[in-house]
């Protein structure tokens, strides 16, 4: 082949490369709109993989030139999903919502509702966001994360409990604290559950939401749904995180000599006595020494300082999770590791889990889960380290350091016994949790739409305490306080769930009706010994816990038997929806405690609550671009409360004591005295609460609710002194408080 039949061939190829070029690269259109029908102005149409793109405008439409035939345009725009479309001439895209956050599964009580169905008060936070919460009780991860959810730590220590207040509180004598459920299981804390076994926490605050559990969520209910198996391969997964802790600011004390100073110049005024007193503890004045300057080279002792220190914790997690469509697995292991900032506090926590479910055939499916877990606590007086700033910031006192009359009611701020470091380094204390819980659950799905339930749980736990002080000084008694305590819960509930069929799309109608018993007790010793041998540790003295010095007349031994508490229920309730606009919801309960006397112990609590899905309707067709839900509901309910009453005795009973000393015939004798009168006509404290908002969704990244309720408690329950000089205390009832 010579060059001119070679180049004449290259032309003709380059030629219709080109003209292939030409025939396929076009200009790309099309119109954007939403299902229903409306064009959709703003929406990004991108060439995928190039930058190559536009916007439609105020009809819907866009054109794109220069793009190639077999090319894919990309569609996209906030609260839709995106789509992918061939490219070509006269596009017809239709954009559908992102309806993932209203499609979302909120655990109620006994069942499942979509967050778009929802006619009550329910707050959300999945375990995604409370794992990113380094924090060893995941109840402390919920700060700040659920409107009308208060959460504050009771103090620093790592490990300690946490205040919840679901909308405030409800009773005046007894407990605020909200009801929680893990996996159906009511359970006394979530402190013993780490981040990473949840998958969703629901909070029920309003009466519709939380009367299907009748007296028992009186203070609103906290519903935790841990992870478990699901279908594919087996998966091993270890998380892991550990951090530093510090306090990030200390309060600064006084240079000795502005404390010395000011202390004097502050006593004087209060009468020449207290500022002869301070001048003789700190020299001061010609008649003591005249050391006042000689405090301006002294070093500040802030005994906060030596209280704290940087800390770090530990946490490992390991799961195994899998299965098949008939069985899934999910088990786990986690240990955290808790250092305190304060010096001799810790936590400590070992976690084991295991769920399991089982689809025996079409119809039956069986659940398994068992949780174990052991806790440690170290540390106790934390007061001390919160109040050590009051302390004398003065090593060694330049007057006679043993004379503190002079200071009143300060003298604990001067006195060598009450240095706060003494205290730590004398007094220990360890707190011992062991809590074991088992569930067994079987479902069978009877008919189309009909589910029958039932399920068994059981926990038991057992606690242990040890508090021991060495004694301050070489005067002090040594002491050692050992409480021990154990109980246990039962619960059998069975449920019926009916969904309505054949009703066509526009009505839904579903039914709830069930029945529980609950069982529990919880019994308690205590021994306290003081006088122990010198050079006793605590080891020493919890080994050989009678070795005390019973002349000081302080040891002391005693014990609880606790009253089984038990409660038979029955509840039901009923959801209807119309068109999927117009939502209703019925609830009711009938609670019978073994707290009252008979003909008082069953409470009736029932509840209403409604909801209109205003985004539903054709006047709001224009909105949907940017409005993905808008919701009004109100509710009202009924609610009771049995944790007033005392655990230790059923109040329908007398209270008697042994051991009353009485004058008769000249002389003392012991005998039997009332302590409380029974009051058979005690019941149950009732809560009415009614109240309204709305939750909105926009721009498919935003949720906000506002909600207004009102809250009154009647028939309070509480102990008040009577005037029979024989009796000290019994049970009456007060008027409403709102």
């Amino acid at each position: 082949m010579n060059l001119k039949e070679l180049a004449r061939k290259a032309i003709s190829t380059l030629f219709l490369s080109m003209l292939c070029l030409v025939a396929f690269a076009q200009t790309a259109t099309g119109l954007v709109k939403d299902k229903t029908g409306e064009p959709m102005i703003g929406v990004n149409v991108l060439v995928k993989g190039t930058t190559n793109g536009t916007i439609t405008d105020f009809d819907g439409k866009f054109s794109i030139p220069d793009v190639p035939s077999n090319a894919t345009l990309v569609v996209s725009y906030i609260g839709y999903l995106t789509k992918e479309v061939k490219s070509g001439k006269d596009l017809v895209i239709v954009l559908e919502e992102d309806n993932k956050t209203l499609d979302e599964v909120v655990v109620i009580g006994y069942g499942t509702v979509k967050r778009r169905d929802l006619t009550g008060s329910v707050a959300s936070v999945t375990g995604e966001k409370l794992a990113a919460n380094p924090v060893a009780n995941v109840a402390q991860a919920l700060q700040g994360q659920l409107p009308g959810v208060s959460v504050t730590s009771q103090d620093g220590r790592p490990g300690a409990g946490m205040s919840i207040r679901i909308r405030g509180g409800g009773s005046i004598t007894q407990s605020n604290d909200p009801l929680f459920i893990v996996d159906g299981v009511q359970v006394s804390g979530i402190d013993d559950i780490p981040a990473d076994n949840i998958e969703s926490i629901d909070v029920l605050k309003d009466a519709a939401s939380t009367a299907i559990y009748g007296a028992r969520g009186a203070n609103g209910v906290i519903l935790v749904t841990t992870k478990g198996g699901k279908d594919g391969r087996v998966s091993v997964k270890y998380n892991m995180y550990y951090q530093m802790k510090e306090n990030p600011k200390l309060l600064e004390t006084m240079d000795p000599y502005d404390y010395v100073y000011n202390t004097w110049a502050y006593m004087k005024s209060l009468g020449d006595s207290y500022g002869d007193g301070v001048a003789r503890y700190f020299g001061l004045g010609s008649k003591y020494g005249n050391h006042l300057n000689e405090y301006k080279n002294m070093t500040t002792h802030n005994y906060i300082n030596d209280l704290m220190q940087t800390a770090s914790s530990w946490n490992h997690d390991v799961s195994l999770s899998g299965g098949t469509d008939k069985t899934k697995f999910y088990s786990s292991v986690n240990y955290m590791d808790d250092e305190g900032i304060r010096v001799k506090s810790g936590f400590q926590r070992w976690n084991a889990n295991f769920k399991l479910t089982q689809k025996i055939n079409k119809k039956l499916t069986a659940d398994f889960d068992l949780r174990y877990s052991e806790i440690e606590v170290n540390g106790s007086g934390f007061g001390n380290a919160t109040s050590a700033y009051t302390y004398r910031p003065v090593d060694n006192p330049l007057g006679d350091a043993s004379f503190t009359a002079g200071f009143g009611q300060g003298d604990t701020n001067m006195e060598e016994t009450s240095n706060p470091l003494y205290y730590l380094n004398t007094v220990d204390y360890i707190k011992n949790m062991y809590r074991i819980r088992a569930k067994g659950a079987l479902t069978w799905n009877v008919i189309k739409g009909l589910t029958a339930k039932t399920e068994l749980s059981l926990n038991r736990n057992w606690n242990q305490e040890k508090t021991w002080n060495a004694g301050q000084t070489e005067k002090d008694n040594s002491s050692a306080k050992l409480k021990k305590s154990d109980g246990y819960g039962v619960r059998w509930a069975t449920t019926l769930n009916y969904e309505v069929q054949g009703l066509g799309d526009d009505h839904s109608l579903s039914f709830l009706v069930g029945n529980e018993v609950l069982a529990s007790k919880s019994d308690y010793t205590e021994i306290y010994g003081v006088g122990y041998p010198k050079g006793f540790t605590m080891d020493d003295a919890f080994g050989m816990i009678n070795m005390t010095t019973p002349s000081l007349g302080q040891d002391y031994f005693k014990g609880e038997i606790g009253t089984p508490n038990h409660t038979l229920s029955w509840f039901g309730r009923a959801n209807y929806s119309y068109k999927g606009k117009y939502l209703l919801e019925a609830n009711f309960r009938a609670d019978a405690s073994s707290r009252f006397a008979k003909g008082y112990r069953w409470g009736y609590f029932p509840s209403f609550s409604a909801g209109w899905r205003i985004s539903e309707e054709d006047f709001m067709e224009n909105t949907h671009g940017w409005l993905q839900s808008l919701k009004l509901r109100g509710s009202w309910g009924l609610l009771g409360n049995q944790d007033a009453v005392s655990d230790e005795y059923y109040p329908y009973l007398p209270t008697l004591y042994i051991g009353k000393n009485f004058p008769f015939g000249g002389s003392v004798h012991q005998g039997i005295t009332v302590v409380s009168h029974k009051v058979t006509t005690i019941s149950w404290e009732n809560s009415t609460n009614w109240g309204i908002g709305f939750d909105a969704n926009f721009l498919n990244e935003f949720m906000l609710s506002v909600e207004y309720y009102n809250r009154k408690t009647s028939d309070i329950i509480m102990d008040i002194p009577v005037s029979d000089t024989s009796v000290s205390y019994t049970h009456l009832t007060l008027p409403t408080i709102a």
